[in-house]
Formats: structure tokens, C-alpha cells, sequence
């Protein structure tokens, strides 16, 4: 029952999604109703390091790390879905 065990985790990274979308519209739609300038040269007046130092690259939004991904092999080279390679238990057993 190894799905029930990433239950909890799938709801958290679908709850997060849902969280970061509502947010995306919402800044959309007060920038769309209530911008009404925009000055980018003001950003040179703040000193960013009063701030602390910058956020981990190498992480998540939900604070994991990164994993690596799945070396996938030369190019044409078919992966076995899980159980493929297994051979059928009748056939493991014949006399």
C-alpha cells in the first residue's frame, strides 16, 4: 500500500499549487485594478543585504532539495515500468 503512504505528501504539493495559483491571480488582478505607475530605478535605493542573505537555490518552494534526475540511459533506451521486468510467477515454477 505504498500509495497510501504518499497521500499526505501528494496533498500537500496539490494544497500548495492551488495556494501559489490563488496568489498569481489575485497579484494579477490588484496590479490589472489598482497600478497605476511602475518606477524600477527606486529598487536602487534599497540595501539588500539588510535583508539577510539570499534564499537557497537548490530548494524547493516547500523546502525540499532538489533530487537529480533519473539517468534515463543513451538515447532510444527503454525503461521498464515497474513489474516489466519480473518474470510471471507460472513461470517460475514449472516442474
Amino acid at each position: 500500500m505504498a500509495g497510501q503512504d504518499e497521500t499526505p505528501s501528494i496533498r500537500q504539493i496539490l494544497e500548495r499549487r492551488r495556494v501559489d495559483r490563488a496568489r498569481q491571480d489575485l497579484m494579477s488582478e490588484l496590479r490589472k485594478n489598482n497600478l497605476k505607475e511602475v518606477h524600477p530605478e527606486l529598487l536602487s535605493n534599497i540595501d539588500a543585504q539588510a535583508f539577510g542573505p539570499a534564499p537557497r537555490r537548490d530548494l524547493n518552494r516547500d523546502g525540499g532539495v532538489r533530487r537529480p534526475h533519473r539517468d534515463m540511459g543513451p538515447p532510444g533506451t527503454r525503461i521498464p515500468k515497474p513489474g516489466e521486468d519480473k518474470k510471471p510467477a507460472e513461470a517460475e515454477e514449472k516442474p
